[in-house]
């Protein structure tokens, strides 16, 4: 386990009452906080990556969970979005993926090359409501 890092609010309890000594510091401000849990996020990713638990799961969820938080919104209003979002756009658990985008006009006007066959970029964000 790489020192130092970011961990919950009762490890140090946990580790005193377990008879060693716990030693902390406390982030430094929002910004080094932030940094600290993009990093805890990151950690947490790749150990649910590796294997995919509730445990795993839990833990990015709560990384999750303080981040929203610290940037001054609510999980509340995040589930409601996500639901709103999943009505109208769907989710992801059928693992569509898009390769491209291209005018509904005849193939042979594409093929003759006189307009582009995909568009370089589409901005789904804005143009469905997300990606």
């Amino acid at each position: 386990m790489p020192l130092p890092k970011l961990i919950r609010n009762l490890v140090p309890s946990h580790i005193e009452n377990d008879g060693r000594v716990a030693i902390c510091t406390v982030a430094e401000g929002v910004k080094e906080h932030i940094s600290l849990l993009y990093d805890k996020m990151e950690e947490e990713m790749d150990e649910f990556i590796a294997e995919p638990c509730l445990e795993e799961a839990c833990d990015i969820y709560e990384v999750l969970r303080a981040l929203v938080e610290i940037h001054g919104m609510r999980m509340d209003d995040v589930v409601r979005t996500a639901d709103r979002k999943v009505a109208e756009c769907g989710g992801f658990e059928d693992g569509i993926i898009l390769e491209g985008v291209r005018e509904n006009r005849p193939l042979d006007v594409a093929i003759a090359g006189k307009e582009p066959a995909y568009e370089e970029e589409i901005d789904l964000h804005k143009t469905y409501g997300g990606d």
